[in-house]
């Protein structure tokens, strides 16, 4: 999960609790397979936690095998937003994984980023780990051989924005699409209330 994507979950329970309806949000979100991406951040974390303090061999296996720790990655997320397509909102959820997915495994398992927002505010050690392909699934982007470079993370969230960062398009349609399953279910559900009728009569 994204930062921006945490930073839009917690934008839509706002929403939920402000505009006091988030008991149809409970009512009507039934989430299954939470395990799936919560197995996916704890695998990209303990790879990233690898990258910072492993050895040069281990980093050498990760380096290895980048795609295929990728592919695995990406494949519980996909699994995860399957098993819940029917809630409201999801299917842009995967059609922005999707776009993700593209240009990573276009890419050779790594997510181009443009660095200049990061250079220009001082970031000069993140910027460096990318080029150094120490940030796993990530790589500053080569004019020359990255491919797909428009589906990157070149959009700049620049300040006054609170957390400045680079996105890509993937990303705003997957932010897009929490906000979606967040206001299109604190409505009240019409089949709840069809078997209440039913129960009645």
């Amino acid at each position: 999960m994204t930062p921006m994507l945490i930073e839009t979950t917690i934008l839509g329970l706002l929403i939920a609790v402000v505009s006091n309806r988030w008991h149809h949000l409970v009512e009507n979100v039934k989430i299954k397979g939470v395990w799936l991406p919560f197995l996916a951040f704890v695998v990209e974390a303990g790879i990233q936690i690898a990258l910072n303090r492993g050895s040069d061999d281990l980093r050498g296996l990760i380096f290895d095998y980048e795609l295929t720790l990728m592919v695995l990655v990406y494949s519980l997320l996909v699994a995860f937003f399957a098993l819940n397509l029917k809630t409201p909102g999801v299917a842009m959820l995967l059609v922005g994984v999707v776009l993700n997915m593209i240009v990573i495994f276009s890419n050779n398992g790594k997510m181009p980023v443009d660095i200049d927002m990061a250079v220009s505010y001082g970031f000069t050690h993140t910027a460096q780990q990318l080029k150094s392909g120490l940030v796993f699934g990530h790589s500053a982007i080569n004019a020359e051989t990255t491919k797909l470079a428009f589906l990157a993370d070149i959009l700049h969230l620049r300040p006054p924005y609170p957390m400045p960062k680079s996105v890509s398009l993937g990303d705003l349609v997957m932010d897009v699409g929490v906000l979606m399953v967040f206001v299109l279910n604190l409505r009240e559900n019409p089949n709840a209330l069809e078997e209440e009728e039913t129960h009645v009569y």
